[in-house]
């Protein structure tokens, strides 16, 4: 536990305070977990699920621990489309006194309201954990007193006032529990069924390994997050009917994360081919002492691959994946569990909830 007394009054602006929410569910246990140290906690969202609309105060005035506002604030960074939204927010900002503000990856919001606080001369913190770089966050980032990301590559801008916190992975959720691989091989993937996570490869990839080992299964846990990935995964879908007739492809919609982990002792190693910023899914399989097979760049440069050689030294993206299962599935069983255990304790020291909670907190009060 830190050392310090509560601070009186936090404002977060973030995607969603919804626990149903396939991509951002986690933000808000953490902003719960972020408002112990705080007298009370403002979350501006514009995803409220029903179970947190009926729990949480909407009203500024409140003096509940949180109040839970609904703002909807336009990517594009127009002040026009915002208009409302701004002057309806700031009315109620100038009534309160802010010791901090925390951007969590709302970079649009970091860029609109950055100035408002700048001259109010409130401390403000955006997390930012994306390989992309929008103008918006080139903007913000003048405004900010500190930028806080995973790693080194998951934050696109360089200047002093980044700070690498690790990810947020919540250790006793995603619990070690490691098991032996038999010959009915069953892989996994979960996270968005979107493009940016090339699904297609991972279908290639079972594909390839199933013509050589008959009772290789490929299990995909997710759902599309917009009408562009409903479309490619129709796209993908329809590139795989055979497999998907035979049983060797399956489909499941997203789970909550907190029956996520149940549900991943069922299979034998995690694929994933994001090739952006280190992707979360990456470090809670790996904190289960899940095989891993990705071609995730910053994984690959924190964590290793189990060959030895890195994507480039292969012919396809797809080759690389085969031949890093082929050898987990060569290991006896004593060498691989000794490589999990190395791998859950990287995972754990750099990428814990609970450290990257004590760091972020620190960042927000100054020290």
């Amino acid at each position: 536990m830190l050392d310090y007394q509560p601070m009186r009054r936090l404002l977060v602006f973030a995607y969603a305070f919804n626990r149903n929410s396939q991509v951002f569910s986690h933000q808000a246990d953490i902003i719960e977990k972020l408002s112990q140290f705080f007298d009370q906690t403002i979350v501006v969202v514009a995803d409220i699920g029903e179970v947190e609309r009926g729990t949480y105060s909407s009203d500024f005035d409140s003096s509940d621990k949180i109040v839970v506002i609904e703002a909807i604030i336009d990517k594009s960074f127009s002040i026009q489309k915002n208009f409302e939204t701004i002057f309806t927010l700031i009315r109620n900002f100038q009534q309160l006194k802010f010791e901090s503000v925390f951007y969590f990856m709302t970079e649009t919001s970091a860029a609109i309201f950055g100035l408002y606080f700048r001259i109010r001369r409130v401390r403000q913190v955006l997390w930012y954990a994306h390989a992309h770089l929008p103008k918006r966050l080139l903007f913000a980032s003048l405004l900010m007193n500190k930028i806080c990301s995973s790693t080194k590559g998951s934050i696109p801008i360089k200047q002093n006032k980044v700070i690498l916190l690790g990810q947020m992975v919540d250790t006793n959720l995603f619990a070690y529990s490691p098991k032996p691989i038999f010959s009915s091989l069953s892989l996994v993937h979960f996270g968005r069924f979107d493009k940016s996570k090339n699904i297609l490869i991972l279908m290639k990839v079972v594909q390839k390994v199933e013509k050589r080992r008959p009772k290789t299964k490929l299990t995909l846990i997710g759902s599309p997050s917009s009408n562009h990935g409903l479309s490619y995964q129709r796209e993908v879908l329809k590139q795989f009917e055979a497999e998907l007739e035979r049983g060797v492809i399956h489909i499941l919609p997203a789970f909550k994360r907190s029956e996520l982990p149940l549900q991943l002792k069922n299979y034998d190693i995690f694929v994933h081919a994001f090739q952006g910023s280190l992707d979360k899914t990456l470090v809670e399989a790996t904190l289960m002492g899940m095989p891993t097979v990705t071609l995730n760049t910053e994984y690959l440069n924190e964590f290793g691959t189990w060959s030895e050689k890195k994507p480039r030294d292969f012919m396809s993206p797809e080759d690389f994946l085969e031949n890093e299962i082929d050898l987990i599935t060569s290991l006896d069983k004593s060498i691989l569990f000794k490589e999990l255990e190395k791998r859950y304790k990287t995972a754990k020291s750099k990428h814990s909830l609970d450290n990257w909670i004590r760091g972020i907190t620190q960042v927000l009060i100054g020290n």
